[in-house]
């Protein structure tokens, strides 16, 4: 029998953990030998639940040389460097596709929610019985990914998938969410670690990139922390050369974001890319938007201008 493993990228958030734990689950309930592999340390917020919850990840310790490829939660097989590219068959993403893929893959790629919510509706389609932790870590793998269906990717399937998954798991909770949001927001490593904000973008002439923060209570948040963050900030852009750097703070339960600019340079690139001014460093966008959306749009005003 053919062997596969599920994985997604280096680090991965929750969405990628529970997209790999249950899709393993449904191959191997639809007849197929599979295992999941993580790739390092995951982020806080799938310890979090897995606490929460007592489940136990199980992931192999090596990829297998002969095994089949399966990525969740991207689309882009250069951000799963441990894997051999050639060995993969299927994608499951909701992100835009950035590069050609190749032909013989199999891929389901719907810019929604939560790579969760497609991986939790195999299940749901074809009838196939899910188990109590693939039911609780999709729905918060979804929930998580959508701010609790605040964020402006939400789409109706998010919103049918996560109701489908409550179905099937008693223990599933809406109150959970707001626990697991303000346990997220308890820094466990150092303020640089978590804003991310070391991969550059070009817009035109200008280097720069932009960070994110999934916070409770930002405006709090920023008012207590501000100078941390200008040091951030700073030590970034001296690190990595930029002349422009914006940090997206999101309010996890309020359901807005703030756009962070630590200098004159940022304030400029806002008001111009976006119309929006900075006052003491800040712009309160009443919806939630991501970074990802911020980065979408810049690539279109640059597309737009070539």
């Amino acid at each position: 029998m053919e062997k596969y493993i599920v994985t997604s990228y280096e680090h991965p958030d929750l969405d990628g953990i529970s997209s790999m734990y249950a899709y393993s689950e449904y191959l191997n309930k639809t007849g197929k030998s599979s295992r999941y592999y993580v790739c390092k340390n995951i982020k806080t917020e799938p310890h979090i639940v897995c606490d929460m919850f007592g489940i136990e990840l199980d992931s192999v310790d090596e990829i297998e040389k002969d095994a089949n490829i399966v990525l969740v939660d991207t689309n882009n097989p250069r951000l799963a460097p441990f894997v051999d590219a050639s060995r993969v068959v299927e994608i499951i993403d909701h992100h835009r596709i950035r590069e050609k893929l190749p032909e013989n893959v199999i891929f389901e790629i719907e810019e929604i929610g939560a790579a969760a919510t497609l991986v939790a509706d195999r299940f749901r389609q074809n009838n196939i019985p899910i188990s109590r932790n693939s039911a609780i870590l999709l729905y918060y793998g979804i929930m998580s990914n959508s701010f609790a269906l605040k964020s402006s990717n939400t789409s109706q399937r998010d919103i049918e998938v996560a109701k489908w998954l409550e179905e099937q798991c008693k223990e599933i909770s809406k109150e959970k969410i707001e626990e697991i949001f303000r346990a997220k927001s308890v820094f466990k490593s150092s303020l640089k670690d978590e804003v991310e904000a070391e991969i550059p973008l070009k817009c035109g002439d200008i280097r720069m990139t932009v960070g994110q923060l999934e916070i409770v209570d930002a405006e709090k948040f920023i008012e207590k922390n501000k100078e941390e963050l200008m040091e951030v900030c700073n030590y970034l852009m001296d690190r990595f050369k930029y002349d422009c750097l914006i940090i997206n703070i999101i309010d996890t339960i309020g359901g807005y974001s703030i756009l962070f600019s630590p200098n004159e340079n940022t304030d400029k690139f806002i008001k111009d890319k976006f119309g929006c001014e900075i006052k003491n460093n800040i712009c309160k966008n009443s919806k939630l938007v991501q970074r990802k959306e911020i980065i979408k749009s810049l690539n279109l005003m640059l597309a737009n201008q070539e």
